[in-house]
């Protein structure tokens, strides 16, 4: 790039070339040939900034330090900076743009759990906001790789029991067993798995049990998980004794948007209740719902091997809702008011209606698109058959659903929606899924292959894919199927994540030889492997334990125990973080025997400015632990 943009350079030297001029000439302009050459140094610092914004952040620092002139423009230079900013994606942090000092009137410095100054960044006075943003991010960097964090963890007590605490590493389990002794949630009854949600300015946890024996939500607010503060607890009891589903609630600003009656229900009903939200600041007051009127439709429960997930999803301002009414048909809400914005049948299939099938629990969504699957309710029949020597395979499908809200966000234009039939198979199944971009996914598959999957519109209502990149499986699969000994064996299921970008494809998977995982390019290109049973490593052997996740530089898999951390880039092994012991751990031998039941953490979302652990019943009565790198 930096060849490609001196121009006005090559041909000055040109013209001086072509010069006829004497030795003695020669000899006297000798001390000021460099100066009349054209270099970068003589450009305005505005020139430089334009120049360095077509460059990536390793040959902009480099354009930086090439020489004092150059250094001493570009520093003042606010795009420069921003532009470094946004290549490492630092512009994304809001903890990055703020002092210490906006959050902390008594300008206290910040102590990691480690007991060392968190924060140590020095920056010149007059530097720009976005040359401090730089810094901050590359020194959030350096915390990750030293392992310097600040740490919170959130208990499900009560306001005079310890709710929340400030983690060091002199904290001790005495301490916490003796605030939380006389908690009236410190019941082991409650050891149970919990639901949860979070957003920028509250973190929710419901702790709920199918026989509905208790049924209370636990709300902490804080400021993009910093400083954490606990408000109160709510019992549900009353307003919804069956409990609420995970993909039928989430958090919008500091409301609970909810659909009620959707979780553990043993019976089909028609129910006229659609949506309530609660003001999580004033104390779980309800603010508004929608239920249908006496003689209007009906929301119907479709009774299948557990429940099947009826969807209530956030889009910007509004709530939309998918379920069955008997015909599935999609709501839009506004919030908070709730009043009924719109609904609108799924499109037909004169061949095979979309009612036929059970709607999926898995929900994706990217940009202004929501995508919803359904399978065929015999399709994973041959999984049982298999086992119990019954017929073979036949042939099923899954179903795709794309609903593309941009027009109508945008010009209040149409919903645009279109289903694939056979976007899934039974014969090779999708088991995880990451998305790229509105029409493009990664997909891993039963087989072990991993496929990147394009969407293509084909009509009106209608789409299909195309693979444009298969990466076949490099090693035999653990499979679960009976061992010689007729024992079952255990594995753990493919995990997949991709960059922003989509230009790193990682997965891990269980083989006959260990799990391991591998990072591909976009072109499906082997970039590096990792072996996850390195003794080293020290994570947990058994399957069912453990997370993977993936955020800018780093690549991180984590048990109960430990974090490990890799560069994304290369592979290489960063540090590892060992979450601090509770002092009440548990096992649950129930979940441990079942060798299709996750055993690890109810939830574990990696950025680069922190980590949120929602913890399983087996720290009991741990909710989640929160660590900051900045």
């Amino acid at each position: 790039m930096l060849q490609k943009s001196v121009v006005p350079a090559k041909k000055l030297k040109n013209k001086v070339s072509k010069t006829k001029v004497s030795n003695k000439s020669l000899k006297g302009s000798a001390a000021s040939g460099s100066a009349e050459q054209c270099s970068f140094d003589i450009l305005t610092p505005d020139c430089l900034e334009l120049i360095s914004c077509f460059l990536d952040t390793k040959s902009a620092l480099s354009f930086y330090q090439t020489s004092k002139s150059i250094n001493l423009k570009l520093q003042g230079c606010i795009h420069f900076w921003k532009h470094l900013c946004k290549n490492e994606n630092f512009d994304e942090y809001n903890a990055l743009k703020r002092n210490d000092d906006d959050d902390n009137e008594q300008q206290t410095p910040r102590i990691s759990w480690s007991g060392e100054k968190f924060h140590d960044v020095q920056a010149a006075e007059d530097s720009t906001f976005w040359h401090r943003v730089f810094l901050r991010g590359i020194e959030m960097r350096r915390n990750i790789v030293s392992g310097k964090f600040e740490m919170w963890r959130l208990f499900m007590t009560d306001t005079e029991s310890l709710p929340v605490k400030r983690m060091s590493k002199d904290t001790t389990f005495r301490e916490l067993r003796s605030q939380h002794r006389n908690s009236p949630y410190n019941d082991h009854r409650r050891r149970v798995r919990i639901h949860r949600y979070w957003n920028e300015d509250y973190l929710i946890a419901i702790q709920h049990t199918v026989n509905h024996a208790f049924n209370d939500i636990f709300v902490w607010s804080w400021n993009e998980c910093q400083n954490p503060t606990f408000l109160y607890s709510f019992d549900l009891s009353t307003t919804y004794p069956t409990g609420l589903f995970p993909t039928s609630f989430f958090l919008w600003k500091k409301y609970l948007v909810l659909m009620p009656e959707t979780g553990y229900i043993q019976e089909e009903r028609q129910l006229s209740s659609m949506i309530r939200v609660h003001d999580l600041s004033r104390n779980f007051e309800l603010v508004g719902k929608y239920d249908f009127p006496e003689n209007g439709l009906r929301r119907h429960l479709k009774i299948i091997t557990g429940n099947e997930a009826a969807h209530l999803h956030k889009l910007g301002d509004k709530a939309v809702a998918l379920c069955r009414t008997p015909k599935l048909k999609l709501f839009i809400f506004s919030l908070p008011n709730c009043d009924l914005v719109q609904s609108m049948a799924l499109p037909e299939n004169p061949e095979r209606p979309l009612e036929l099938d059970d709607l999926d629990q898995r929900f994706l969504m990217k940009d202004n698109t929501m995508m919803f699957m359904f399978h065929h309710p015999d399709f994973f029949n041959h999984l049982f058959n298999y086992m119990e020597g019954g017929p073979p395979l036949e042939k099923k499908y899954g179903r795709l659903l794309i609903v593309d809200f941009d027009n109508f966000l945008k010009t209040n234009g149409d919903i645009e929606m279109r289903v694939d039939s056979k976007f899934d198979s039974n014969e090779d199944y999708i088991e995880k899924i990451s998305v790229i971009s509105k029409s493009k996914m990664a997909c891993a598959l039963m087989s072990g292959k991993i496929v990147i999957r394009n969407i293509l519109v084909t009509g009106c209502s209608s789409i299909t894919y195309m693979d444009s990149l298969t990466i076949p499986c490099p090693e035999r699969l653990q499979v679960d199927e009976f061992d010689t000994e007729f024992e079952e064996l255990d594995t753990d299921g493919p995990n997949l994540c991709t960059s922003s970008s989509g230009d790193l494809i990682i997965v891990l998977r269980h083989f006959t030889k260990g799990r391991k995982i591998h990072c591909y390019s976009s072109k499906g290109d082997l970039l590096y492997s990792l072996e996850v049973d390195d003794p080293t490593l020290q994570l947990e052997k058994q399957p069912g334990y453990l997370s993977m996740d993936l955020d800018g530089n780093f690549l991180c898999a984590a048990d109960q125990n430990r974090i490990v951390l890799w560069n994304s880039r290369t592979g290489k092994y960063v540090n590892t973080i060992v979450i601090p012991q509770h002092y009440n751990y548990r096992d649950d031998p129930e979940e441990s025997a079942d060798k299709y039941c996750w055993k690890g953490h109810t939830d574990f979302a990696f950025t680069e400015d922190g980590i949120i652990i929602i913890h399983s019943q087996r720290n009991f009565p741990i909710a989640a632990d929160v660590l900051l790198f900045w």
